[in-house]
Order: C-alpha cells, then sequence, then structure tokens
C-alpha cells in the first residue's frame, strides 16, 4: 500500500504531494469550518504518528521533545511553574511529563535552594544526549513541507499563528497554547 502512495494512486485517488486537498475548491462556502475542522482533525493524529516515526526513539512524543526543548534552551534549571507557562498547557501535564523523564533520567529534579515551595528542572545529560540524536530525525520529519512552496509554508504558518493567537496563545510559537 505504501508503494502506491507514493506512487500517488490509492484506490484509485491521486494522493501525491501535488494532489490537491480534496475538493477544496467544491466545499461550499458555509461548509468551509466544518471542512476545516474536519481537515485539522485527521492531520493532527497523522504527524503525530508521522513525526514519532521520525524521532526512532519510543521515549520521545511531541510534548516530551518539546519539554526537553525548553529546557536546553534555558539557562539554568527551570521552576515548575515556568515550565507550565512556557508550554502553555496546564500545571498536572507538566507533573506528567516531568515524572516520565524523570523515570527515564532525561530530566533531574531538584529542591529550590530559596524557595521550599518551589521545584527546579533540569535537563540530564541522558536528557542532552537524546535531544541531539533526535534532531536528526526532527530535520527528516520537516522534509514534509517540502510539498509546500517557501510562499505556501509561510501561508500555513502566518495562519497557524493567527489561529493559535486567536485561541489565546504565542502567534510567534504556534506550538504553545493558553496555560490552563
Amino acid at each position: 500500500m505504501a508503494g502506491l502512495a507514493v506512487a500517488g494512486l490509492v484506490g484509485g485517488r491521486h494522493c501525491g504531494p501535488e494532489a490537491p486537498a480534496a475538493g477544496s475548491s467544491r466545499v461550499p462556502a458555509e461548509a468551509l469550518p466544518r471542512a476545516l475542522m474536519l481537515a485539522l482533525r485527521r492531520f493532527g493524529p497523522s504527524w503525530v504518528r508521522f513525526l514519532r516515526g521520525h524521532l526512532a526513539d519510543p521515549r520521545l512524543s511531541p510534548e516530551r521533545l518539546q519539554l526537553l526543548g525548553v529546557l536546553a534552551q534555558a539557562d539554568e534549571p527551570l521552576i515548575m511553574r515556568q515550565i507550565t507557562t512556557l508550554l502553555g498547557t496546564t500545571p498536572r501535564a507538566v507533573t506528567s511529563l516531568v515524572d516520565g523523564l524523570e523515570r527515564d533520567g532525561l530530566v533531574v529534579r531538584t529542591r529550590h535552594p530559596t524557595d521550599r515551595r518551589a521545584v527546579l528542572v533540569g535537563l540530564a545529560d541522558a536528557g542532552r544526549q537524546l535531544l541531539q540524536e533526535a534532531s536528526q530525525g526532527f530535520a527528516e520529519a520537516a522534509r514534509l513541507f517540502d510539498v509546500l512552496d517557501e510562499g505556501d509554508q509561510r501561508v500555513l504558518l502566518g495562519l497557524l499563528g493567527r489561529l493559535t493567537a486567536h485561541l489565546g496563545g504565542d502567534a510567534d510559537d504556534p506550538f504553545c497554547g493558553p496555560p490552563g
């Protein structure tokens, strides 16, 4: 089946990278919002599967990769509350991610030296190594967007940014949503 998809034909339909979105020009204007929601619903899980297939390490998910990336960019360990804000998610989600990453030896938790209530999270050497290994797979996964020319990529990035901002997220970072 994969060979047929590469050749461009699956079940008599053109499915190659040059194929137009299924019936996108035939969708009546009043049906566009529903069609967009369904298209995003289909794309999301497909993108996650595609990305996981290129990351090769079963310990990595897009969420874990994002948290490790945030820690790698920080000059020092971060307070859990900071991570929650940077990821635009809930404290419970961050705790769950950190628990798993700590269990896998990829992050280290320590007590804050001056605030007894705060916990610091830093990148362990194994986490740093895993990020380096994942960068090649991530670069391979990014080639998905080669089916779009530069102009289309910029339009897509702008549209995703606008939608993210409308939802209360950071328009400059389409991966971050609103906290809470």
